[in-house]
């Protein structure tokens, strides 16, 4: 442990083999420094391994090992404090020689005059104050270079995220402007076209139009763009946080249900058959209209992606994990399509996103239904998944928090 210098004096060790030196030493000096004395190198080891101190004089000639040797290990322990050596006018040349070697500050002639050697400790602890003012100084400005370094980084790594979102933002402006030149544009074109005809249909023979035919395309067509625009408005809806979102306590298999049955009608085009089932009445904490629009898009893309003659299974159980905040209600909704790619699944639920696997009936798709579910989901507080492999089919997994169930 350190001991503390007695009124805040400055600490000097002197080492002399010869005891009248140091009670000279400290007789001439006591008033102006805390000095603390050693017989030999040992002795001087031990001070230094328990004290600090800012002046070491050593004597040159002593048993065992010289001053010069003592005051060069000496560096390793205390390599700031200021080396003095004390010699007498035969060992003037090994003093010489340590201090071209860079062993020691200076050296003392013996006998000395307390008064020169006053001034030559107090020119030594001028020099160990302003190298320790430096060092302090160095240390300062190499932590507020580290720290500058360290706020020029994370604000590097700010800009470069800032960077990354207006290539992702001008990647969505791009796709946007994309669906609506494509999207938007494809059944404007075909209403348009089909006006015309029913506009100049007094110039072809009776019998020869199908009004009703056309009738359908036409609302087909306009069916197609409300569901972009309202796909696009509650993509922005949600991102921006604007979206409502009421849970309440409902059953999830009147819904379920209904559309399994809705489905059924449009996929007999393809052959598809819809497979429902539900282990009992599961009820879900879910916003009605937000559990509709989830569970209605991956019905269809189900139906969407699934070949002909082919089966869609829609199911409903409690979730067989436990979590902190109770039990939950899955819903499953799996085909017999051709399955997504692990590649595929990185981006299954991003904005935009545009897969492999194609519709097999020539159905539109902008990529942004998958990206929707999942905010929806997790507006709910809920979690969506898929479990596929190439060729096997795709399972789409909901799983959301059970609601209370109403005993009245």
């Amino acid at each position: 442990m350190n001991v503390e210098s007695p009124g805040n004096l400055p600490r000097l060790l002197f080492v002399d083999d010869e005891p009248s030196n140091l009670m000279m030493f400290e007789a001439a000096f006591f008033e102006y420094y805390d000095i603390l004395l050693a017989h030999n190198a040992a002795e001087a080891k031990e001070i230094l391994a328990i004290n600090d101190v800012q002046v070491i004089i050593s004597d040159q000639r002593m048993p065992q090992m010289n001053g010069a040797a003592l005051l060069a290990a000496a560096r390793t322990t205390y390599p700031n404090a200021v080396r003095i050596l004390v010699t007498g006018f035969s060992d003037i040349e090994d003093a010489i020689t340590a201090i071209n070697e860079g062993k020691i500050h200076r050296y003392i002639k013996k006998p000395w005059n307390n008064t020169e050697f006053k001034l030559a400790i107090d020119e030594a602890l001028q020099y160990y104050y302003v190298h320790k003012e430096r060092d302090e100084l160095l240390v300062t400005l190499e932590e507020k270079v580290q720290s500058r370094t360290q706020e020029l980084e994370a604000a590097n790594a700010q800009l470069e995220k800032q960077n990354i979102q207006l290539q992702d933002l001008n990647q969505e402006k791009t796709e946007i402007l994309g669906i609506i030149s494509h999207d938007l544009r494809n059944p404007l074109s075909a209403i348009n076209g089909l006006t015309e005809v029913l506009q100049n249909a007094e110039e072809f023979p009776v019998g020869s139009i199908d009004r009703k035919d056309i009738f359908l395309q036409i609302s087909r067509a306009i069916q197609r763009m409300k569901e972009l625009i309202h796909n696009l408005l509650s993509a922005d809806m949600l991102e921006s946080g604007t979206m409502p979102v009421r849970p309440v306590s409902m059953s999830a298999n009147g819904i379920l249900r209904m559309l399994a049955e809705e489905y059924q009608v449009r996929a007999q085009g393809k052959n598809i058959t819809i497979h429902f089932s539900t282990e009992q009445d599961c009820v879900v904490k879910a916003d009605e209209q937000l559990f509709y629009q989830v569970c209605e898009n991956l019905v269809s893309n189900a139906v969407k992606y699934s070949p002909q003659n082919t089966n869609v299974w829609i199911s409903i159980i409690k979730s067989p994990d436990n979590t902190d905040t109770g039990e939950n209600i899955r819903l499953c909704f799996r085909d017999e399509g051709p399955g997504i790619s692990a590649d595929d699944q990185k981006r299954l639920f991003k904005r935009f996103a545009r897969l492999s696997a194609q519709p097999t009936g020539g159905e539109n798709s902008t990529g942004l239904g998958l990206s929707i579910v999942r905010k929806m989901v997790e507006a709910m507080n809920g979690k969506v998944w898929c479990e596929s492999a190439p060729g096997k089919g795709a399972e789409f997994i909901v799983e959301l928090p059970m609601g209370v169930v109403d005993t009245q």
